[in-house]
């Protein structure tokens, strides 16, 4: 794909399929989700790096 921003990220992979659920997810993790929407914003400032399988121009 085509990385949203220049960089490199490194730390724990978490995969989370849905953001009311975020398990342990915390500082420094790689969120790895199947898409994102206005409600993952959230789980966006603790994390190092997004990783989605579905992306758009406002996701």
């Amino acid at each position: 794909g085509i990385g949203g921003c220049p960089g490199v990220a490194r730390g724990r992979a978490r995969v989370v399929l849905d953001p009311a659920r975020p398990g342990d997810l915390g500082p420094g993790d790689v969120l790895i989700a199947p898409i994102t929407d206005p409600s993952w914003t959230p789980l966006f400032v603790p994390v190092e790096a997004v990783v989605v399988d579905v992306g758009g121009q406002m996701s």
